[in-house]
């Protein structure tokens, strides 16, 4: 299942350089130097795999080398949530984004879904993923419609033109070479894709499927499970010895050390992401509901009523666009996905913030006495 991080952009790349050229010399002949590149790689922050090419390449490396081992290697589809989080969209100018989507607001009401994709193509404020961000508009504007093939479509341009920062999603090009990789290497394919579309209403896969954009939930665990375990029975003619009904049951016979954690992360990762991003609705909509669902879990959970605090004041309010809030929020622990830890000294001040929006009370008092 090759990652979504590691992403196969650039699809227009023709021409590698020859520094990529010689390092791949490198590393299929000597483990120091591949220990040594990828040492150097971590240290600049560079990705081992940048674009079609060097996805290509390593992907088709990783099926040849367990082929030589006498291993039969499964490639699989990636799949993300398509339908329920805006794309990446860096764009200082916040405002702008504001009056572009009330100016087609009239036309989505209406549903005249193309006149509304009209307004925001000529609307929209220049920058990073501004067409990505229109075309997922426009895809939500289809889904309220009923027309759910053209929103389809409209979710997987979205994710096609994504600009991947700062996280990458899945798109229908890398899903093609994965699927052309695994015909030309004669490798059995598992198709996550179909899959979720399957379990999925008209096939918009969304955040009933994922704890946040990449990573899928334990129904969603529990799909790709499934379509593994009948790729391998179909490899080895045998029969699957065990089904699971569903999330609950995989609880059952895989107890966890921490339920919260998955609902915890989801949370923390959907509102570290809102907070640059200058329409985060549908994050912090997916947001809000992880930590409510952590707090089922666990009621005295901190992070759980700290982080609903926080999206509660983002989905009603400008604070969490504030740059000196976003550094507070990082020093509490914000963008670690692990949890937030505020020093005794510093709560009133917490508390102060989320009063000053209006939180409500009831999530300032779970904060307080947790």
């Amino acid at each position: 299942y090759a990652g979504h991080n590691d992403g196969a952009g650039g699809l227009d790349l023709v021409e590698i350089d020859a520094s990529t050229r010689l390092e791949r010399v490198i590393c299929d002949h000597s483990a120091l130097g591949l220990a040594t590149i990828y040492g150097v790689r971590r240290l600049l922050h560079r990705s081992a795999a940048n674009g079609q090419d060097s996805y290509e390449y390593y992907l088709t490396a990783v099926m040849e080398t367990a082929r030589e081992a006498g291993l039969t290697p499964f490639v699989s589809t990636v799949i993300s949530n398509v339908s329920d989080l805006e794309p990446n969209y860096i764009t200082e100018d916040r405002e702008g984004v504001r009056r572009a989507i009330e100016a087609a607001g009239p036309q989505v009401a209406a549903g005249a879904c193309e006149e509304a994709q009209r307004i925001l193509t000529e609307a929209l404020p220049e920058g990073r993923g501004r067409d990505a961000f229109g075309a997922y508009r426009t895809a939500r504007c289809l889904e309220d419609r009923g027309r759910y093939p053209q929103a389809l479509e409209a979710f997987w341009r979205a994710a096609e033109l994504d600009p991947r920062t700062p996280f990458g999603r899945a798109t229908p090009g890398q899903n093609a070479l994965v699927t052309r990789l695994a015909r030309e290497q004669e490798v059995p394919l598992v198709d996550a894709v179909a899959a979720f579309q399957r379990a999925t209403p008209h096939g918009l896969v969304g955040g009933a499927l994922f704890s946040d954009g990449q990573h899928p939930n334990l129904r969603g665990h529990l799909l790709l499970a499934v379509a593994f375990a009948e790729a391998i029975a179909l490899q080895l003619d045998a029969p699957i010895l065990r089904r699971f009904e569903g999330p609950e049951e995989v609880r059952a016979a895989f107890p966890s050390d921490d339920p919260r954690f998955p609902a915890l992360h989801g949370g923390s990762w959907l509102l570290a992401s809102s907070l640059q991003h200058p329409w985060p609705e549908d994050r912090l909509r997916l947001a809000e509901a992880r930590f409510r669902e952590a707090l089922e879990i666990d009621p005295d959970s901190f992070t759980g009523w700290m982080g609903l605090g926080l999206v509660l004041a983002g989905r009603t309010s400008s604070l969490l666009q504030r740059p000196e809030v976003i550094e507070q929020i990082d020093h509490w622990g914000g963008n670690t996905y692990h949890g937030f830890s505020v020093p005794g000294e510093e709560l009133d001040s917490l508390l102060e913030l989320l009063r000053s929006v209006d939180v409500d009370p009831t999530v300032l008092a779970g904060i307080e006495r947790t």
